[in-house]
């Protein structure tokens, strides 16, 4: 996501916008990046930009404005977007249509007269056509990309669709309306052909046709009834495919949270479950998909020989010459038929696709509030108000669990600094979501400013550098720029960073603690230079100094002379503050200045003195960037490329065979191959005893002089076939079982084929997947999370569908070709002679093509990784996007990343058609030699078994191109198999390079909790600087750690080393003794607690996010929360504070006694009467365990037997806080005197607070 003010020099226009009519034709534009690709990789630079009217704006904006008049024409019950899609492509459909009948005629025309010119003209033509349906596939894609972005941008809320749902959407759904709209013009031309078809036949043969139509129309209808069977299933496939990309989502966003509690086995379970259903269902779709699409070939000859047999049974005479032109026609017929299954199959799903963008489309936006009087002296009016939050699951009645804000009333005034409190839950984070209309105003009214910048309680940090997160579209100011980051303390963050602000901060911000994601955040907010700032919370994750320095140089410097709304639980900075609100269980429940409230209000009285009480000064990380287990901090922006690698290779022999391995072995495939082999010979076997019941039943004398042309052009009747023949019967009851048999074969070639792809699939699917859970965290921090998406989405769609079916295809049509050219060299040797070349022709041609036709591949699949990451980010930042006003911003750089995708994807299936041309010239040639040579061979073979020669010759012509275009597109879809094997071969797995064998230990093995550092140096790669080093210190069983330090001193680095999250270069850690590095890590895990600084919980329900490892517990009310366990949890855990949030998380770790806790600003969230009663049942419920507490709030430290002060990686003092008290120099006195803490009074409170603790909150 890049926000560039320099926009680069825009490529020349694609070469078919501005080809002649014949390079149009013959799409011979694209012979220049065929031998582009030939002689070297292309990459991305090499293809041109998409005209305007292929862009996604350009398609969205026909869409929008159709679908507005859908919607005042029909209503929105009856609207149709499938309606709306025919109407915005009628001419191009039309086009299309009008192109398909006329090389139809075309085609019809070259078998009967067998002209070469005719059979180029053809060749031609058709190419065109396909290219035209490419042209509107690729316009409907974009409007489907389209529809769906504008809509998400434009939500009320994100959490009202699940990310896997808006990702199928993108991922899938908008492939499905590209494939369906690409054969819908060719598709409604079948019924015009096929009433012309039969109406020659009528003029030819007579009323007896009418069978054969008949065998048509009930194949359609057939296929139809299929079609919405597909429909069905797949509506029930998508259920659990939402739900699988959904789930992933989250545990790429939370996979550190998962490897310290070693939830990897039971997530694994989880996603395998998922998987298994989808897959079942997507396994029936596949019979379906497979019978309806091979046994549509049968049709033909099934209408040719009850068509020839009723003729005989009714005594009618037919000539040769006829029976022939019928073959043909019906043969000509088969050419359309056959993309009438891939049509109905690809419109069913498509018809799913169209339900789903609908429901998007009918969800509430985000309504624009009432505009405040310019002269009214306020920026914020709300009049006796109330705000629900939106319902999120149709099925779901959240009814009185839904949290409200009830009679609110507030005016702000212009330019002062608004300060608002209150207990965790009491709707403070509610009340910043309605002034921003995120929340359903169902009573009173709201009036507000549209100059308005927010800073959410949880920053959104998208992947770029830190310039681009605090400039956010914005024009750079350097004066300004650096102002702001002085006013946000983030200036002497960018002198320990070699590329300075233009440093990568990674997906999310993962390489940020809490405290530098919200200073980045501000610093956003502040060089917006809005006239209102919601800050929610910003001050909860900085230290005492840097905190004070915020409040001063920011909000009460920079921002003097704005209006400021500011949500804390930091109490000390009310008193800065104009006025001061008290929320209470989604009340006002008070309003005034600090001193008026002290005197007045009960509440806010005791929040105050439970503040005083505790001299709670807040003591958090300070400046700069935490050591996390990232490398971003020393990578540079232009280091960072928008597409994935790819490689300049062929698809290596090995990822076939890893795949046919995962299908179930080579043994498997062999079997498959030989049914493949007995369907093809079955279906030749049928072809030539038709022919030999034609030409032993349609008998004509035929002088050895004459040609095969005067056989044809002959008028003389053929005497009618007795009834009762018994070689007519034979005839009819070898052909039927020869059709039986075919269709029996075909059956289960279907289920065989539908089983072992989904079997390979799924197995690639969770094993890939189980390199990503066992990756270390260095990959997560490196690597976009939607490029992971990707893979699991888009790419495994294409291995459980798309690879499949050209396989399929591709497979038949070789075998069928091999015995069409052995059955013509078979009858007439002399063709070898122009076989033989036309190999080698062909051959050379796929290796020139192949090339090319790969990397198009893979960068496409490349080029959608941007897509789904720019996506998700906008999804988790909507809030900011919507305060900002940003989303016309964010839906260009949608664009952008869409139409370069487009461009590729267009490209892609150009050079697709291109080959094909090509191929098909070939066989013309071919072609054209065979009918001189059969055609001069008079007499030589009987004319029936001449007539099944020469349609073999004519077939080989469709055959030869579409043998070779579907083994070559087998070859480049092969490439998302690569991107699945790569993550199952190619990952590191954690850990492994660290121990060979870890010791056998029982489950209880920590029993004690001592820990013991000696000379631990760390450094996350090998080239980079080392965060902590020759680190020594033991720590006693059940002692209670405070650790302090600078960013940078190896705080965060020291736990990371404990759970293994980062391997230790030297030295040893050891726990009770043991080395960490020869403990199993699930097991190391497994036994050590963690509550960490960002809370997450997964959409599901409370039982699932506190119970997941199958235990049981009551747990009571959390007090403003639900006492159910079974309530609903929306994605993220969006219907919950952050301060809840962190409660839940604590709940997690009391369900897990252990012996070692480790606490990282786990009550960064919360306010101070619930961060007490929190540390009360900490030291209640982990009396017995070893407890490490990463410095947030002094009073947290104070409390703990001991202190460790890091400084550089180094521990520079640890001993008891009286100790350290004592010291002249000491890091942690600077802290106690910097928060201005009376430590006597503390300790005095300390043991007070261990002896009296009574109350808990589980």
């Amino acid at each position: 996501m890049t926000y560039s003010d320099d926009e680069a020099p825009r490529p020349p226009l694609a070469p078919y916008v501005k080809a002649n009519i014949l390079s149009k034709l013959s799409i011979w534009w694209v012979s220049k990046l065929v031998i582009t690709g030939y002689k070297k990789p292309i990459d991305a630079s090499d293809i041109w930009p998409l005209p305007e009217e292929e862009l996604v704006q350009a398609n969205y904006d026909t869409f929008d404005k159709l679908w507005n008049e859908e919607l005042k024409t029909h209503g929105k019950e009856k609207a149709s977007i499938a309606r709306v899609f025919i109407i915005a492509f009628r001419k191009r459909l039309l086009l299309t249509f009008l192109l398909y009948c006329f090389v139809t005629a075309l085609s019809i025309g070259s078998s009967a007269f067998g002209l070469v010119g005719i059979e180029i003209t053809h060749s031609v033509f058709y190419g065109f056509t396909w290219y035209s349906s490419y042209i509107t596939g690729i316009r409907a894609r974009s409007m489907a990309f389209g529809l769906v972005f504008h809509k998400i941008v434009r939500l009320r809320s994100a959490s009202t669709k699940s990310m896997g749902e808006l990702v199928n959407m993108c991922a899938n759904d908008a492939q499905r309306v590209f494939l369906s709209m690409l054969f819908f013009g060719i598709s409604i031309s079948i019924p015009i052909i096929a009433i012309a078809l039969f109406a020659a036949m009528i003029y030819i043969i007579g009323p007896v046709c009418l069978v054969a139509a008949g065998v048509f129309l009930v194949s359609m209808m057939s296929t139809i009834y299929f079609g919405k069977y597909i429909k069905k299933l797949r509506c029930k496939s998508l259920l659990y495919g939402d739900q699988r990309v959904q789930l992933i989502s989250e545990i790429i966003r939370c996979i550190k949270l998962i490897k310290m509690f070693t939830w990897e086995s039971s997530f694994q379970s989880r996603v395998n479950f998922l998987r298994g259903k989808e897959s079942r269902w997507l396994e029936k779709i596949g019979y379906i998909s497979r019978f309806t699409g091979t046994y549509i070939v049968l049709v033909p000859a099934v209408a040719i020989s009850l068509t020839f047999l009723t003729n005989s049974l009714l005594g009618l005479p037919m000539t040769s010459a006829k029976a022939f032109t019928v073959m043909l026609l019906l043969n000509g017929l088969r050419l359309v038929i056959d993309i009438f299954p891939l049509f109905a199959s690809h419109s069913a799903e498509t018809l799913v696709a169209f339900q789903r963008f609908k429901k998007l489309l009918l969800m509430n936006e985000i309504e624009a509030t009432g505009q405040v009087s310019s002269d009214s002296g306020y920026v914020i009016c709300i009049k006796d108000a109330e705000f629900i939050w939106e319902k999120v699951n149709e099925g779901v009645d959240v009814g009185a669990d839904v949290f409200s804000l009830k009679s609110i009333n507030l005016e702000v005034p212009k330019g002062q600094v608004l300060g608002a409190c209150g207990r965790v839950g009491s709707g403070k984070s509610s009340l910043v979501s309605a002034i921003l209309g995120e929340m359903i105003c169902r009573r009173g009214e709201i009036r507000r400013g549209d100059s308005i910048a927010v800073v959410t309680q949880q920053p959104w940090i998208f992947n770029e550098t830190l310039r681009e997160n605090i400039l956010f579209g914005s024009k750079y100011d350097s004066k300004r720029y650096y102002d702001v980051l002085s006013a946000c303390c983030l200036t002497a963050d960018l002198k320990c960073l070699i590329a300075g602000d233009r440093t990568l901060i990674g997906d999310r911000g993962i390489n940020l603690s809490g405290g530098q994601k919200q200073r980045v955040s501000l610093a956003r907010a502040v060089y917006a230079d809005k006239e209102v700032y919601l800050l929610d919370d910003p001050l909860s994750a900085v230290d005492t100094d840097v905190g004070e320095k915020i409040f001063h140089r920011c909000i009460k410097g920079l921002l003097r002379s704005k209006t400021v709304l500011l949500v804390t639980h930091q109490l000390q900075y009310l008193t800065g503050c104009d006025s001061v609100l008290l929320l209470e269980n989604g009340i006002i429940a008070a309003r005034g200045t600090h001193d008026e409230l002290i005197k007045k209000s009960k509440g806010y009285r005791e929040l105050v003195e439970n503040l005083k009480s505790k001299k709670d000064k807040e003591s958090h990380e300070t400046v700069g960037f935490r050591e996390s287990t990232s490398t971003f901090s020393s990578i540079k922006s232009d280091e960072f490329v928008a597409f994935e690698k790819t490689s300049d290779q062929g698809v290596d022999i090995n990822v076939y065979l890893k795949f046919f391995n995962a299908c179930g072995g080579l043994r498997v495939l062999f079997l498959l191959l030989l049914m493949y082999i007995a369907i093809t010979g079955c279906r030749v076997f049928s072809d030539w005893w038709l022919a030999r019941w034609i030409n032993d039943s349609l008998t004509v004398d035929v002088d050895s002089n004459r040609t095969l042309t005067d056989v044809w052009n002959s008028s003389e009747p053929m005497p009618p076939i007795p009834a009762k023949s018994s070689k007519s019967q034979i005839d009819i009851i070898v052909y039927g079982l020869l059709a039986l048999i075919n269709v029996l074969l075909f059956v289960l070639k279907a289920i065989c084929v539908s089983k072992i792809a989904l079997k390979g699939s799924s197995s690639l699917c969770m094993s890939a997947f189980q390199k990503i859970l066992s990756a270390p965290m260095s990959f997560f921090d490196t690597t976009p999370s939607g490029k992971i998406i990707n893979r699991f989405s888009r790419d495994l769609d294409e291995v459980d569908t798309q690879l499949v079916f050209y396989a399929d295809r591709a497979i038949s049509l070789v075998l069928l070709t091999v015995a069409t050219l052995t059955i013509v060299s078979i009858s007439y040797p002399w063709i070898l002679l122009a076989v033989f070349p036309m190999i080698f022709v062909t051959g050379a041609l796929a290796y020139i093509f192949n090339k090319t036709n790969r990397e198009l591949k893979r960068l496409d699949n490349a080029s959608r990784a941007p897509v789904m990451t720019h996506l998700t980010a906008t999804v988790e930042g909507l809030t900011t996007v919507h305060a900002f006003n940003k989303v016309k911003q964010q839906v260009e750089i949608f664009q952008k990343y869409l139409d370069k995708n487009s461009s590729i994807f267009l490209t892609y299936w150009c050079v697709n058609r291109w080959v094909a041309i090509r191929a098909d010239w070939i066989a013309i040639a071919l072609v054209a030699i065979c009918c001189i040579l059969v055609t001069a061979q008079r007499g030589l073979a009987p004319s029936a078994y001449a007539g099944l020669a020469l349609s073999y010759v004519l077939q080989l012509k469709g055959l030869i191109q579409l043998s070779v275009r579907y083994v070559l597109d087998v070859n480049s879809r092969f490439t998302a198999v690569e991107r699945l094997i790569d993550y199952t071969e190619n990952l590191e797995t954690e850990g492994l390079s660290t121990y060979s064998k870890p010791l056998c230990l029982p489950d209880k093995w920590l029993k004690h909790g001592h820990i013991s550092f000696s000379n631990v140096k760390v450094r996350y790669r090998p080239n980079l600087p080392i965060v902590l080093n020759r680190v020594t210190f033991s720590i006693n069983a059940q002692e209670r750690i405070g650790i302090i330090g600078r960013t940078g001193s190896g705080k965060s680095s020291l736990m990371a080393c404990l759970f293994r999250l980062t391997e230790i270069e030297s030295g040893k850690i050891c726990i009770d003794g043991i080395d960490i590095r020869d403990i199993g890590i699930k097991n190391l895990r497994s036994s050590l607690s963690m509550i960490p600084q960002d809370p997450f919980l997964f959409a599901n329900t409370l039982r699932f996010n506190l119970l997941y490892c199958n235990q049981f517990i009551i747990i009571h009310s959390i007090n403003s929360m639900t006492d159910k366990l079974y309530t609903n949890v929306f994605a993220g855990g969006s219907n919950f504070s952050l301060g809840e949030r962190q409660l839940l998380c604590l709940a997690r770790v009391l369900l897990k006694p252990s012996k070692i806790l480790m606490l990282d600003e786990a009550t960064a969230f919360m306010d101070t009467k619930t961060d007490a009663i929190i540390q009360q049942t900490l030291i209640k419920e982990f009396k017995g365990s070893t407890v490490l507490v990463v410095a947030h709030r002094l009073n947290t430290v104070l409390n703990c037997d001991r202190i460790l002060a890091l400084s550089a990686g180094k521990v520079v003092e640890f001993d008891t806080p009286r100790k350290l008290m004592k010291r002249r120099t000491s890091k942690f006195k600077e802290l106690i005197i910097k928060g201005g803490i009376d430590y006597e009074s503390w300790e005095v409170f300390g043991k007070t607070l261990i002896g009296n603790n009574k109350q808990t909150i589980v």
